[in-house]
């Protein structure tokens, strides 16, 4: 009868017709196996769906802090609610069969907590909602701690004092009317350290809740909870003063209370407690701290946990979370728990750019700042859909920032007025904790990037200079933290974006290069307690190789909770022509306001490209990743390693239709290059260490891709480079296609002859069952094209440009791939010269796509153009249309292929347009020289006569910038006009045109 009630449920709420597409965890799939059929099994249900962080972060824009929480747990309350309205219905009706009890939606992350019968998970995994179904217990404890039984000591903790917490209460700030919400083992809410000050709420009586007996009372039956409540706030009324801000109010949140496992449904349901109490929503904490993670080997699912915290963080409540105990136990960049891997909401000037959340990691320093033998290293890795923003090395500094957290004495939970050691990453969470306590209490107004901030800016340095994966930033500092904290009642103006024009004087793709001269202008915010006036920066550098050629810049008045930018007065940088790609240079902006206010503030400038080996195109109605490695989907084939997004269409709610791609060129046998299914899979290498990969410029498109890879890991390269370029537009009819154009060149000293090219693609259009595809060709059009009789998605190649198609083929997979789990290149070539081939697809198989061109024949130092568009159609026709608007946009857009070249940095004498032109009081000049000689730079005015020598004499290789303020030689500012300034050396003179306006 159980199993005719699933199936009967199942028919009225999956498709028919339809294939698992939700993962299982694994240490589900054991319990599946081992369970009988009427037994109930704990599950978490994620949903593939999450809230988009950059929305919440809009719609809160300006708010104030009560009222930007409230907005974000209604908004992410409706999100789930909606996300999760068919699956909870299936679980009501499963409930009513008894196959499923316990059912528990949450809004923090958009999931759903149950225990249901086997029989039940299968379903589940049909479900198109459903992104992975896993059990809600993980193996091991999740609460890093060491223990001790030794008693008190002395009157005030050593750990307080050594962040010079009492100094900070002398300022009168002790945490009063701060809330710190613990997520722990619960608290011993009658210790009299902290009897007087725990969190009060009337629906709440015992100042929390259990979120594993489900009831109200959270006193801990283990230690762990109390111990780190202490440490927070912990009054001394016993003997001893343990906590930082003794004065904080204590919530309590109780998960667990052995040391075998906890559940991360009961970690969530508390998190989402600590924002807004069920029963209290306006009654939550300011900030929650964390002693607990996992092991990455107990398979936690880190996506899940930093779309979680990144929401709480929308909500304005800081996460302070233990980075681990487990140094030398997982070699970096696997040695911090989750979820104390998860990045910062403000980003340090020393870390590489990638995205941020909300979680303040802490590691561990002894009494002799030295950090603690057990305090887990980073760095960490992000590089797990849909987070790839962290790739290792070097991946995300952490922990953040480190506290005292050995031999560590706070309350007993056993003795009302007892007392104990601990150590661990779990006893400086707790230090960090109260401070930032302190913080809060002294300006409520600080979000969680600002108090990150403040901490990492004023810990004491330890260890490498800078941010580092021992120390982080530091170990923490409390008094300077609260003292760099600003009054609520006083504007706050802080550094948010830098955006570049590079227009008059680069390429116009947006980005800093190291030859460009541009305009940038840098967005303040100003999220303090009254506007900003009169407000002005100037800009300083150490930094040698970054060029401020204008540094200071005035800017509109700012009010509160808005931000402004300086688009009438821009700051100008170069930077030296030497510089590497990707180079950070670090800027520091004094900040000025009327009133006599004042900041510093640190940012990064980056020249040229940041090494990256993927990007994804998803500025139309389809999401497609493009490599520097010459791969399309994914960089690597196997499913352990690879990253990128593969080919998403249509992009809302569509389902990935790629498994991987790559561009084959080859001659010979011998010489076939691709980065696919190879037998070393490297044959494409990155020009740049780390990668050469920029999108985002609108130069021919909506959405311009460049990427540059050679042959260097062929077994036998022969100097072959490849300038990779991609457009995508956002726009319809040309939003369901992204072209990918390839100019090859012959950098080698021998001829390359009778070369071929084509574009390889392994689709699958339904990916969890690829053996089920099909496919057709359309000669007169150069297209390919796969279907899947169950999805009414297509997806196709077609060939562009000039160069014959050669071959539109079919390769079978059992036959020219699986064998080895590659594919030989003496078949690639086979199939690139047309001699092998299958011109249908009529049975249902795992297929993969080819179309090639050629031949052709590159001399040395030539080049040619290959062109191919990768094209969807929600049908068949569909296809055939977007395939024709491809082509058609290929020849109206692109026109010469030689104008696609990018502008490179100048190997000869080069003079560039002043900045700005036309001026008003001063205007700068940059040219480069190729070797040093003598050179002379004058202005002249229409008839020819000199009105200002600017510079005569020796200048040496390189980039050079000369500042004119509009001056005759005599020192009388010239008159409104049209004037020349000439460049002249022994070889060659070069002269432009500037225009004066007074």
């Amino acid at each position: 009868m159980r199993t005719l009630a699933v199936a009967t449920m199942m028919v009225l709420l999956v498709a028919p017709n339809v294939v698992a597409r939700g993962v299982m965890g694994p240490d589900l799939a054991e319990m599946v196996n081992l369970a009988k059929e009427d037994e109930l099994i704990p599950v978490n249900v994620v949903l593939r769906e999450q809230a988009d962080p950059g929305m919440l972060a809009n719609l809160t824009r300006g708010m104030d802090r009560k009222t930007r929480k409230m907005a974000v747990v209604s908004e992410l309350k409706r999100f789930s609610s909606e996300q999760q309205e068919v699956i909870l219905s299936y679980l009501e009706l499963a409930s009513a069969k008894g196959l499923a009890e316990r059912v528990t939606p949450f809004w923090v992350l958009n999931a759903i907590h149950a225990e249901v019968v086997p029989e039940l998970i299968d379903d589940l995994l049909f479900m198109d909602e459903v992104w992975y179904v896993e059990s809600s217990l993980l193996k091991g404890d999740p609460f890093p701690a060491m223990h001790s039984t030794l008693t008190a000591a002395s009157d005030t903790a050593w750990g307080v004092l050594k962040i010079n917490a009492p100094a900070v209460w002398l300022d009168g700030y002790t945490g009063d009317g701060i809330v710190v919400g613990i997520i722990d083992t619960g608290v011993n809410y009658n210790h009299v350290d902290l009897a007087d000050h725990m969190w009060a709420d009337p629906n709440y009586p015992n100042h929390g809740w259990d979120f594993l007996a489900d009831d109200d009372d959270p006193m801990d039956t283990a230690g762990h909870g109390t111990h780190c409540a202490g440490t927070i706030a912990g009054d001394g009324t016993a003997d001893t003063l343990t906590g930082v801000a003794p004065d904080a109010q204590v919530m309590a949140m109780r998960v667990r209370t052995v040391a075998d496992s906890t559940a991360e449904n009961q970690v969530w349901a508390a998190m989402e407690f600590a924002v807004s109490p069920p029963l209290s929503p306006d009654n939550g904490a300011n900030l929650i701290s964390m002693s607990l993670g996992w092991f990455y080997t107990w398979d936690p699912r880190r996506a899940a946990w930093r779309t979680a915290c990144t929401n709480v963080g929308l909500a304005d409540v800081p996460m302070i979370v233990a980075a681990g105990n487990e140094r030398g136990m997982f070699p970096p960049p696997n040695d911090l728990r989750c979820p104390g891997d998860v990045p910062p909401p403000w980003r340090n000037p020393d870390q590489i750019e990638g995205g941020l959340s909300a979680v303040i990691s802490i590691g561990a320093t002894t009494i002799d700042d030295v950090y603690a033998s057990f305090s887990s290293q980073g760095p960490v890795a992000w590089n797990i859909d849909p987070f790839y923003d962290y790739i290792y090395p070097p991946g995300l500094i952490s922990p953040d920032v480190s506290a005292p957290g050995e031999d560590v004495l706070s309350l007993r939970h056993n003795n009302n007025t007892g007392y104990r050691y601990m150590s661990g990453t779990s006893m400086a969470t707790p230090h960090v904790a109260g401070t930032v306590a302190l913080m809060l209490q002294k300006n409520l107004l600080l979000s969680p990037a600002e108090v990150d901030e403040i901490l990492e800016t004023t810990a004491l340095d330890l260890g490498d200079p800078g941010k580092d994966n021992d120390y982080g930033a530091g170990r923490i500092q409390a008094w300077e933290a609260v003292d760099a904290t600003w009054p609520p009642d006083r504007p706050n103006v802080r550094y948010r974006t830098i955006v570049y024009d590079d227009t008059a004087a680069g390429n116009g793709d947006g980005i800093f290069d190291p030859w460009e001269t541009v305009d940038a202008f840098i967005s303040l915010d100003n999220n303090g307690g009254q506007d900003a006036e009169t407000v002005n920066v100037v800009l300083r550098t150490e930094d040698t190789l970054l060029i401020i050629e204008d540094s200071t810049a005035s800017y509109p008045d700012i009010p509160m909770g808005e931000n402004r930018r300086n688009d009438a007065d821009p700051f100008v940088f170069s930077a030296d022509l030497l510089t590497p790609e990707g180079y950070i240079a670090q800027v520091v902006a004094h900040i000025t306001a009327a009133g006599g206010y004042e900041w510093d503030r640190s940012f990064q400038v980056q020249i040229g490209v940041q090494p990256v080996l993927w990007a994804d195109h998803n500025i139309g109605n389809m999401v497609f990743t493009v490599t520097c490695i010459a791969a399309c989907g994914h960089t690597e084939t196997d499913s352990i390693s690879m990253e990128g997004t593969g080919l998403i269409f249509p992009k809302a709610g569509g389902g990935n239709l790629l498994k991987i791609g790559s561009i084959w060129i080859g001659n010979a046998s011998s010489y076939v290059v691709n980065r696919d299914y190879s037998a070393g899979n490297a044959d494409w290498q990155t020009v740049v260490p780390g990668g050469w990969l920029r999108l985002g410029a609108t130069l021919f498109s909506d959405q311009d891709g460049e990427a540059r890879y050679e042959d260097a890991g062929a077994p036998s390269p022969k100097g072959l480079s490849v300038e990779q370029r991609s457009w995508a537009w956002a726009d319809p009819p040309y939003d369901d296609f992204v072209i990918m154009m390839y100019k090859l060149t012959n950098t080698g000293a021998a001829n390359l002859g009778n070369l071929y090219a084509g574009q390889f693609m392994d689709f699958d259009m339904t990916v969890s069952n690829p053996d089920d595809d099909l496919g057709g060709r359309d000669v007169d059009r150069n297209l390919i094209y796969m279907y899947d009789t169950s999805e009414p998605e297509y997806a196709g190649i077609r060939a562009l440009g000039a160069i014959p198609v050669k071959n539109l083929t079919f390769i079978e997979n059992a036959l020219y791939i699986d064998p080895w789990g590659y594919m030989p290149d003496s078949y690639k070539f086979q199939l690139l010269k047309g001699i092998m081939g299958i011109p249908e697809a009529s049975t249902e198989k795992n297929w993969s796509t080819l179309v090639s061109v050629g031949p052709f024949d590159l001399a040395a130092g030539d080049s040619t153009y290959v062109g191919f568009a990768i094209v969807c159609g929600e049908d068949y026709n569909d296809l055939l249309t977007n395939s024709d608007e491809a082509d058609s946009i290929f020849r109206e857009k692109t026109g010469i292929l030689e104008e696609m070249t990018p502008v490179s940095p100048p190997t000869a004498l080069s003079l560039f347009q002043n900045v700005p032109n036309p001026f008003h009081t001063h205007t700068s000049i940059r040219f480069v020289m190729t070797r040093k000689g003598e050179l002379s730079l004058k202005v002249f005015d229409i008839s020819g006569r000199v009105v200002a020598s600017l510079y005569e004499g020796s200048a040496s290789e390189g980039a050079h910038v000369a500042r004119w303020d509009g001056r005759t030689d005599e020192g009388g500012p010239l008159p409104s006009g049209v004037y020349f300034y000439s460049l002249s050396t022994a070889e060659r003179t070069i002269t432009k045109k500037l225009v004066v306006l007074r």
